[in-house]
């Protein structure tokens, strides 16, 4: 009878135990859960963000500022950075620490009742059309290197995306008057890019292409000189609005999507080529970099007529590899180009530098400012 007893209150005692041990669990778990969905700053609904549906964007994955809060961290929009035909560009620093870029458009003419009975009548400003497509689109799209969204601002007249900060400016800049890029700076750009725009191609459905408008000011780099790529494009200067146009099969014919594909490739290929030889790279500048390379690869003691004399210390094979793959891009008969999936495992192969290597330092999977959006 003794036995039973104590084997009653050891059974008790057990459960006990046990039950403790789920509780304790289960509120690890809700305050983790907490700590990983919290916010960078709070933020709240304005009539006019519940008047809007962006379809198709996952709300979940960007931050809604107010006009107040990006005012504070963009120290009252003080530090201009850049500027568009309808848009300014201001340096930002969140609570964090980390850095954005905050991209204000030109305010919408109206109090935000009248702008309010636009939307529900359908009547929208070229402008607003552009915000909402910009928004409706970087909210899904993701990648290492690209410059992702963190949030944006629809608060009354005010239209503004908080976009990565990349601290060195186009890689054009760089190139042409800039820092001096070394090779290896140059060929982790390069494979940068390559990812970037895969990722474009290749992961993204219905796939987003530049419809070979693609060149060196669409590339910014971060502070360790990694590339991302803008779906903005630049704020001023020589690079154009970018205009990633996306297609789905069952509207535009599967050709027309593959001629646009290849139609960036060959603008990567012209990009390798700005990179191996420091020049700038026009429409006719390009056709004559084109002629310099087929010429190298030909008789390869002509390495001077094509390689930057700011380059030093080349290796020799990496040069005349990077040289041909260019040349495989921009060939003339767009059905032998190479897809960028093949262009990247070309690159890797020739390089040795991989998807992690080209991600920047401060990888965009850890900063506060993007984590909850993966």
């Amino acid at each position: 009878m003794m036995d039973i007893w104590i084997y009653g209150i050891i059974g008790a005692g057990s459960v006990i135990i046990l039950a403790c041990i789920l509780f304790i669990v289960s509120q690890i778990i809700a305050m983790l859960h907490h700590r990983l969905h919290k916010s960078i700053l709070p933020f709240s609904r304005t009539k006019l963000e519940e008047s809007l549906d962006y379809k198709g964007s996952d709300k979940g994955r960007v931050h809604l500022f107010t006009y107040k809060e990006i005012e504070d961290f963009s120290e009252g929009f003080s530090n201009l950075v850049g500027r568009g035909s309808n848009s300014y560009v201001y340096k930002g620093i969140l609570s964090d620490g980390t850095e954005v870029a905050v991209k204000r458009f030109k305010d919408m003419v109206g109090n935000e009742s009248s702008i309010e009975k636009r939307f529900r009548s359908g009547s929208e400003s070229s402008i607003e059309k552009g915000f909402r497509s910009k928004v409706e689109l970087l909210s899904q799209v993701h990648h290492q290197n690209l410059i992702n969204l963190i949030g944006y601002c629809q608060e009354k007249n005010y239209r503004m995306l908080v976009l990565q900060y990349a601290p060195n400016g186009t890689l054009y800049e760089n190139l042409h008057g800039g820092e001096q890029l070394s090779w290896r700076q140059r060929m982790r750009i390069a494979v940068g890019t390559a990812y970037g725009l895969s990722y474009l191609h290749h992961s993204c459905n219905p796939p987003l292409l530049f419809n070979g408008k693609f060149n060196s000011s669409n590339i910014f780099l971060t502070e360790d000189y990694a590339a991302k790529i803008t779906g903005l494009g630049k704020a001023s200067g020589r690079g154009s609005e970018l205009e990633v146009k996306s297609y789905n099969d069952n509207n535009v014919h599967i050709q027309q999507v593959e001629t646009a594909k290849t139609g960036d490739v060959y603008a990567f290929g012209i990009l390798l080529l700005e990179l191996l030889s420091g020049r700038e790279a026009s429409s006719q500048s390009a056709l004559e970099l084109i002629d310099l390379a087929k010429q190298y690869l030909h008789c390869n003691d002509k390495m001077p007529d094509i390689a930057d004399p700011a380059l030093k210390n080349v290796a020799a094979g990496e040069f005349n590899a990077i040289c041909e793959i260019a040349c495989r891009c921009v060939q003339q008969d767009t059905k032998v180009r190479p897809n960028m999936e093949d262009i990247i495992a070309l690159l890797v192969q020739a390089l040795g530098i991989g998807f992690e290597t080209a991600a920047p330092i401060t990888n965009p999977l850890t900063l506060r400012g993007l984590g909850e959006i993966f």
